[in-house]
C-alpha cells in the first residue's frame, strides 16, 4: 500500500469545486480533511466550521501540509443585497482563519476569481493591478490584499469559469435549442471557461508547490455568450437562427458587462506543464456530453 504523503483541509469541501478536490487528492493517496458548515454532514474526516460563526475559537487540525479555502459566499446577489454580511465571511472570516492557518504551519492557498480585474483585458496577467466592478468581486480583491500581508505561506488562485456537468446556463441553452426554442445570450459579456476536471486538477497540483505565489487558472481565449450558444446549436444540429444576440448593457445589466474574461496561464503552463484545454472543445462538451467535464480521467 502507498503511503499517504500530505495532509490536506478543504475548508468547504462540500461545494462544487472543493467536493471534487478533495475526492481527487484522496485518489492520489493522500490524507484529505474537509469542513461543511452543515451538522448533518459531519464525520470522521469532515469537521463543522462555519464561516459566520467563531472562526478564531475553531479547533485546527493538526499536521496540516496545507489548507485550501474554496468556502465563502459566491452569489452576486446576496453580496450586493447585504455588502457587510457578506464581507463578513468572505473577508474578516476568511482572513482571520488563514492567519491562525498560518501561524499553526499550515500554508493556505485561497481561491480567487478573474472578476478581481475589470474584463477590459484578455489574458490579463496575475501581476496587473487589480480592478473589482461588483461587490463580490470587491471582496475577493479585498481579502487578496490582506492575506498578501500575511507573507509568503499564502498562495492566491484566480479562476475564470469552470464548467461542469450541472452548468445551470448552458443546461437551459441547450434544453431551449433541442426544443427549437430561442435564446438570448450576450454578445458583450464573455466567457474563458475551463472543464471542471482540469480545474481540480490544476489546484491539486498548485497545492504540492510552495506557497507565496499567485496562480491563475483559465481558458486561453475569450468567448462571448451569444459565441459560445452559437457554438452549442452547432454540436446539437440546431438552427443557428434561433441564437438572438442581445447586449447586457442594453438589458440594463451593467455589473455583467465583461468584454474580456481569459487570464493568463504561463505560470500553470510553464511550472507545473498544464495546458488549458481548448475553449471551444469545452463548450461543446458542455452541450454534448456534459458528465465528461467532470471526469478525472478525461486527458
Amino acid at each position: 500500500m502507498t503511503p499517504l504523503t500530505h495532509k490536506f483541509l478543504v475548508v468547504g469541501s462540500d461545494g462544487l469545486i472543493g467536493s471534487q478536490l478533495r475526492a481527487h487528492l484522496e485518489a492520489q493517496g493522500h490524507e484529505a480533511l474537509g469542513t461543511t458548515r452543515r451538522p448533518d454532514h459531519i464525520n470522521g474526516s469532515t469537521l463543522l466550521l462555519n464561516m459566520g460563526g467563531d472562526v478564531e475559537a475553531w479547533r485546527i487540525p493538526f499536521g496540516l501540509t496545507g489548507t485550501i479555502i474554496c468556502a465563502g459566499i459566491a452569489s452576486e446577489q446576496a453580496c450586493s443585497d447585504d455588502p457587510k454580511a457578506t464581507a463578513a465571511i468572505n473577508i474578516d472570516s476568511t482572513v482571520m482563519l488563514a492567519r491562525r492557518l498560518v501561524y499553526t504551519g499550515s500554508p493556505v492557498f485561497f481561491l480567487s476569481s478573474g472578476h478581481v480585474f475589470d474584463g477590459q483585458t484578455p489574458l490579463v496577467h496575475e501581476g496587473t493591478a487589480l480592478s473589482p466592478t461588483t461587490e463580490h468581486s470587491r471582496q475577493k480583491a479585498e481579502a487578496e490584499r490582506r492575506l498578501a500581508s500575511l507573507g509568503k505561506a499564502i498562495a492566491i488562485v484566480r479562476l475564470s469559469s469552470v464548467m461542469a456537468p450541472d452548468d445551470e446556463l448552458i443546461r437551459g441553452w441547450a434544453e431551449s435549442l433541442q426544443n427549437r426554442q430561442m435564446v438570448r445570450p450576450f454578445s458583450d459579456v464573455a466567457m474563458a471557461p475551463v472543464p471542471l476536471w482540469f480545474a481540480t486538477k490544476a489546484l491539486a497540483a498548485i497545492m504540492e508547490q510552495p506557497a507565496g505565489r499567485t496562480w491563475q487558472i483559465s481558458g486561453e481565449k475569450d468567448v462571448s455568450y451569444a459565441d459560445a450558444a452559437g457554438i452549442g446549436a452547432r454540436a446539437l444540429g440546431a438552427s443557428a437562427d434561433l441564437v438572438k444576440p442581445t447586449g447586457a448593457t442594453d438589458a440594463g445589466l451593467a455589473q455583467s458587462f465583461r468584454p474580456c474574461a481569459s487570464l493568463d496561464c504561463s505560470r500553470l503552463k510553464n511550472d507545473l506543464g498544464l495546458v488549458p484545454p481548448d475553449v471551444e472543445q469545452t463548450i461543446t462538451l458542455a452541450f454534448t456530453n456534459p458528465s465528461a467535464l467532470g471526469e478525472m480521467n478525461t486527458n
